[in-house]
């Protein structure tokens, strides 16, 4: 059976590969080309990128299964950091009119939540498994989040601003589930 992971609320197929140096020119010139994206590398030629319909993960040659999870949750977090930061840009003019500082940003692999917000520190963190959500839905988790900044419990006022930015958010939210 072929493996899959889930990626922006789809499947891609998982190919998996021995990581070879010599190839990190021509991905690098598929991403400028923009038939490779979500790119990550390191100094050893290993990498994780989408292309096409397919999630690509290049290990060193020996390479266990923990390894390759470390390689894809390392992947996963930065993806994650990347998608919420956009989100963040995009809503946070609605917050910002309002004397909202931009926040500090923290992406790390949560059990029970997508994102938790610190009014005091000016921070939210967001869960590393978001990329698996569509991107809609990421987006309500960001708006969420920074409507804390507002209002730091979840009343009535606080879901109403939450509409006021984002009118179908409980659609957006069924896309967590």
């Amino acid at each position: 059976m072929e493996e899959q992971v889930a990626y922006l609320g789809r499947k891609l197929r998982l190919r998996e590969a021995v990581a070879d140096r010599r190839l990190v020119p021509e991905w690098i010139a598929q991403v400028q080309a923009g038939a490779v994206t979500c790119f990550l590398r390191n100094r050893r030629g290993e990498a994780v990128f989408c292309k096409v319909d397919c999630l690509y993960l290049y290990a060193a040659e020996g390479a266990d299964l923990a390894y390759k999870q470390k390689l894809y949750d390392t992947w996963q977090k930065i993806q994650a950091g990347s998608l919420c930061e956009q989100a963040g840009r995009k809503y946070y003019p609605a917050f910002e009119k309002l004397g909202v500082a931009y926040p500090k940003i923290c992406i790390r692999k949560m059990r029970s939540c997508w994102g938790s917000c610190i009014p005091s520190k000016q921070k939210v963190t967001f869960n590393s498994l978001l990329v698996e959500k569509p991107l809609e839905s990421i987006e309500y988790v960001v708006v969420h989040e920074f409507s804390h900044f507002l209002h730091p419990d979840h009343s009535k006022a606080f879901y109403q601003f939450v509409e006021q930015i984002l009118p179908d958010w409980k659609n957006r939210k069924e896309g967590l589930h």
